[in-house]
């Protein structure tokens, strides 16, 4: 598979983690957006499978049924558990893609109760194998910690393995790394090299980061030029992050000259893809009364999105206009996730993501479902945990949805129902 697709590989990990801008000093913030990571096309590896047995199916024929239940092809339904099944079959056979499979399905919740630690046990089978995606993955789980202990060094030298064979991806993590010295020494000019290996590919997260760069002294000369060079290239391939950084630009005159008509022009674009940041840079710019006439009540309606798209930012914003919800969910995070200069206290976060719930905070409704689906601040109850991702499935929370499917699928907290699954699972889109 091209790894361009897979940007930030885990939903999950996005959401705790600092961006690589917050963690290098970069006043532009990096995207809050995340990116579900794409199923890949199977691939030819060195494989320890089976290719035939007497009594049971070839591992050739268990994909293929494995891919007609997971796609819906050749006359089958898309059944996820089916899928996984045969799957796990030619895995456990030592087929590299299939291994890679069942670690993605545990990892996504599909057709299996999401489990880290065998999404990383396939995943180390898979890469171990040679099989690259399952090497870009098994990096970051050794990132992120997940399914096993947070070791950078690990992390490093699987990105390498796929960053030598041309991965776009896995050389912007290497560069990446390389300017924050995570399990390797710190070297701002090899990082900025690697960073540039994959932005001439046209790989637009490392377009991104080199805007970033560019516009900081953190490790370069700052070259404003050079920042909006890198930026446009990456808008002009309609990346949201990249049309809110040149709005900002054209807003500040920083590489061009202030236009304030080519900002609201680059800033709607990232707003027409719900880029969170691009609605609080507008309400900004109606409160300070620039660019717009100065309106606050609108400013806030902008912050309001902005909020509700999770920009903390905006959160902040609209706490000193005294909005509590998301002040709440904004102290919330910061308890979950032990950030911020707060101790991991899941209870807490309970406390603080309920009173921001019951306000009307989507996300809160959402953090506050999940956290009685996994029993985190208490005990562990799926009506309630229902009643809350109902609430911000009904309120169009995508992730909320899906785990609406998930819940319906297994009879968690409610009667088992595959049409109520289908239904969820298919108004989530993912």
């Amino acid at each position: 598979m091209n790894t361009k697709k897979l940007i930030a590989l885990f939903i999950a990990f996005s959401l705790s983690l600092p961006t690589f801008s917050q963690m290098s000093g970069g006043q532009i913030r990096r995207s809050s957006k995340t990116y579900k990571p794409q199923r890949p096309v199977r691939q030819q590896t060195k494989s320890l499978a089976n290719k035939s047995s007497s009594s049971t199916l070839s591992v050739q024929q268990l994909v293929q049924q494995a891919e007609d239940y997971y796609n819906g092809e050749n006359g089958k339904s898309v059944n996820y558990q089916e899928a996984y099944k045969f799957y796990k079959k030619a895995a456990e056979r030592g087929d590299a893609y299939s291994q890679f499979l069942v670690g993605y399905m545990h990892l996504n919740c599909q057709g299996v109760e999401t489990n880290e630690k065998e999404t990383f046990n396939w995943f180390l089978k898979s890469a171990e194998q040679g099989y690259e995606t399952a090497q870009v993955f098994l990096a970051e789980t050794y990132y992120n910690g997940y399914g096993t202990y947070q070791d950078y060094t690990k992390a490093y030298s699987w990105f390498m393995k796929a960053a030598k064979n041309d991965d776009a991806y896995s050389q912007l993590r290497i560069g990446e790394m390389c300017l924050l010295g995570f399990g390797t020494s710190q070297n701002a000019k090899l990082g900025i090299a690697w960073i540039g290996r994959s932005a001439q590919k046209g790989f637009i997260q490392a377009q991104n980061s080199l805007g970033d760069i560019f516009s900081t002294d953190t490790y370069v000369p700052h070259d404003y030029q050079k920042s909006y060079n890198w930026y446009k290239k990456s808008a002009d391939q309609g990346d949201a992050e990249a049309q809110c950084n040149l709005g900002m630009m054209y807003y500040d005159g920083c590489g061009v000259s202030v236009d304030y008509n080519q900002s609201y022009e680059w800033l709607k674009k990232a707003m027409d893809q719900d880029y969170p940041n691009a609605y609080y840079c507008v309400g900004y710019m109606i409160e300070e009364g620039k660019a717009f006439e100065k309106d606050i009540e609108l400013a806030k309606s902008y912050y309001q999105k902005a909020a509700e798209l999770g920009d903390e930012d905006a959160a902040e914003r609209l706490k000193q206009f005294g909005n509590v919800s998301f002040s709440s969910k904004r102290i919330a995070d910061n308890y979950y996730y032990g950030i911020n200069g707060q101790n991991q206290n899941y209870y807490m976060a309970l406390q603080y993501y309920k009173e921001a719930a019951e306000n009307g905070n989507v996300l809160a409704q959402y953090c506050l479902g999940l956290m009685y689906y996994d029993g985190k601040g208490c005990s562990q109850n799926y009506r309630d945990a229902y009643t809350w991702l109902k609430k911000a499935a009904d309120a169009g929370n995508s992730d909320a949805q899906y785990k609406l499917g998930v819940m319906y699928d297994y009879g968690l907290g409610v009667q088992k129902d595959t049409y109520a699954a289908k239904f969820w699972y298919d108004k989530s889109g993912k």
